[in-house]
């Protein structure tokens, strides 16, 4: 509990005003319903094509490319990263240091060593290795070897 009831009757307000937007907004439940409805891997009749599917990640996570985005995805999508495997990660990491990140020495890789996607931001010290399963499950000691490869290539983790 805060010690400012002030605080405490914002925050209770901000919240109702957020539900209150989710809840009666037919303009996100049309938006929700169109997202839902269209697939551009079963349009283009690749659903099952995992390389198609780590081409077009490559591509949204590269802030070079050619979509417009920038940094924005890479950056959403490590701060997710980042926020769902909290236990896992090394304490040290915070959300925070995506955000400040500089992204315009990111480095993508693609099917190198095996590994199907890696993200590598090597003057943060940050590689992200990215195994691609779709319908399939790990195999053997597949991340394990991924572990070592970036290891011997990075000296990271020493």
């Amino acid at each position: 509990m805060s010690q400012n009831p002030k605080v405490e009757v914002d925050l209770k307000s901000n919240i109702d005003a957020l539900e209150r937007f989710i809840l009666n907004n037919p303009e996100l439940e049309k938006l929700e319903d169109l997202l839902s409805q269209f697939n551009i891997f079963e349009t283009l009749k690749i659903v099952d094509a995992e390389i198609r599917h780590s081409n077009v990640l490559a591509w949204l996570l590269d802030p070079k490319s050619n979509h417009g985005l920038g940094g924005y995805f890479t950056r959403k999508f490590l701060k997710f990263l980042i926020s769902n495997n909290k236990t896992s990660l090394d304490s040290s990491i915070s959300l925070f240091d995506f955000e400040t990140l500089d992204y315009s020495t990111l480095e993508i890789r693609r099917e190198s060593q095996g590994i199907d996607l890696r993200i590598i931001l090597e003057e943060a010290k940050y590689i992200i290795a990215i195994e691609n399963k779709i319908i399939s499950t790990e195999f053997g000691d597949q991340l394990a070897r991924y572990q070592k490869i970036i290891v011997a290539e990075f000296q990271v983790f020493k």
